[in-house]
């Protein structure tokens, strides 16, 4: 996903865990239920399943991040539950 500067993203809660990584370049920083972090290039962090989180780019530049997650596995186990909406 890419964040323009000065953007904010507030994903809807999910079902599955994921595993976030700063590319190519960016500043920012995210809040997973409630802790801060901070990120730059290269950096990555991870949000639990059914997390509350946001993510902030900083500075003149875009911010790119990559997603990684667990669905595929889950539904793979039958483990898988979409919440209702």
């Amino acid at each position: 996903m890419m964040l323009r500067p000065g953007e904010t993203l507030t994903p809807p809660l999910r079902p599955s865990s994921a595993v976030f990584h700063v590319v190519v370049s960016g500043r920012g920083e995210s809040v997973v239920n409630g802790e801060r972090f901070a990120w730059g290039p290269a950096d990555t962090f991870s949000a639990p399943v059914f997390a509350a989180f946001t993510h902030r780019a900083e500075g003149a530049e875009p911010a790119f991040l990559i997603r990684i997650h667990d669905r595929p596995l889950q539904e793979r186990l039958a483990f898988f539950e979409a919440p209702e909406t």
